[in-house]
């Protein structure tokens, strides 16, 4: 029986020690876009409503330029499912190694995509059902938290802003590839960003439902990374 537990604790321990990491990690991820949204709003979103929000004419001739609905694409799942699709193919039959013993790479960077920005997409909607904030009131942008109450929308998301869906996907793409593929990084957040911006700039968002979408689409990918110990 003593042998037994001596085998099982070498497995054990490093699965408990990655959890604790992973939560470690995820709490102070929660903290840090807590206490930067909180910043924005009480700085930046009437600034940024006035500055930013485009005049009805002005919007729709921005919709239909290319550099408009590239960056917005940013924030569709579909566009990054098609992504994560080619890199399943791409990767299919690759493994880790040249040895025909080595680990196959066919579900690690799709997937690992995938469950990334679902889950990103999947948790700013919660997070907006506990929120509740509307979105700008482009009337008076000095308005910096209107509420809706319960009553008025339940679980109805479609009003409600804080923390943008279309940015939190776009952030989480950005940080899942930026993980496999560090040099990216800097290239995928500017992307993210310029979705964010395309969404203040239709008076749909404050900045501080973007920076909170950041945060959002940081934490999956972080606890991901943690738990599943990827390389």
């Amino acid at each position: 029986m003593a042998t037994s537990v001596r085998r099982l604790r070498p497995l054990y321990c490093p699965a408990v020690k990655r959890l604790g990491s992973a939560s470690l990690l995820a709490l102070a991820t929660v903290i840090a876009g807590a206490a930067a949204t909180i910043a924005c709003i009480l700085t930046l979103d009437s600034l940024v409503v006035r500055t930013f929000t485009l005049a009805p004419a002005e919007l729709s001739a921005a919709e239909i330029t290319d550099w408009y609905k590239l960056l917005r694409i940013m924030g569709y799942a579909y566009t990054w499912l098609a992504v994560a699709l080619v890199l399943i193919l791409v990767d299919s039959g690759r493994q880790e190694d040249d040895r025909p013993t080595g680990r196959p790479l066919t579900w690690k960077r799709g997937p690992f995509l995938v469950a990334s920005i679902l889950i990103a997409g999947g948790l700013a909607e919660l997070i907006k059902l506990l929120t509740r904030r509307a979105r700008p009131n482009l009337a008076d942008p000095t308005e910096l938290y209107n509420w809706i109450a319960w009553s008025a929308k339940g679980i109805n998301t479609g009003d409600l802003a804080l923390p943008s869906s279309h940015a939190a996907v776009a952030f989480a793409a950005a940080w899942a590839i930026g993980k496999l593929h560090p040099r990216t990084l800097p290239v995928g957040l500017c992307f993210a960003i310029g979705c964010g911006i395309t969404r203040m700039l239709a008076g749909q968002h404050h900045a501080s439902d973007i920076v909170a979408a950041m945060f959002v689409g940081l934490l999956p990918v972080v606890v991901l990374t943690v738990m599943f110990d990827r390389k």
